[in-house]
């Protein structure tokens, strides 16, 4: 639950779906490999970053800094609240996936 950012009673739907998840899958145990800054300034294709700002696994607020500078052109979104576990943003990225570039 602290991982994930959700609530033991208003996401228990949740719970039990990554509850059910982990029991079934191994997780990635290695470091998550850090793209140099010019890797990312070379990106030519649309970006989409959508974060929570309280992520116990990520550093969301630098990751969204380091993009907004390395990838001015990227459409970020960094929700006030939300933890690792995000919800609720197929709008967003079907509208993103649909050519909507504005930054969110």
């Amino acid at each position: 639950m602290a991982v994930a950012g959700l609530d033991a009673e208003r996401d228990r739907e949740a719970l039990d779906s990554v509850v059910l998840t982990f029991t079934h899958f191994n997780p990635r145990r290695e470091r998550l490999p850090v793209f140099p800054d010019e890797a990312l300034r070379g990106l030519a294709m649309p970006v989409l970053v959508i974060a929570g700002d309280r992520d116990a696994m990520f550093d969301s607020r630098g990751t969204v800094r380091r993009i907004r500078w390395c990838v001015p052109r990227a459409s970020v979104k960094l929700l006030p609240g939300v933890g690792h576990a995000i919800f609720g943003q197929a709008a967003t990225i079907t509208g993103f996936l649909a050519g909507d570039r504005r930054p969110a």
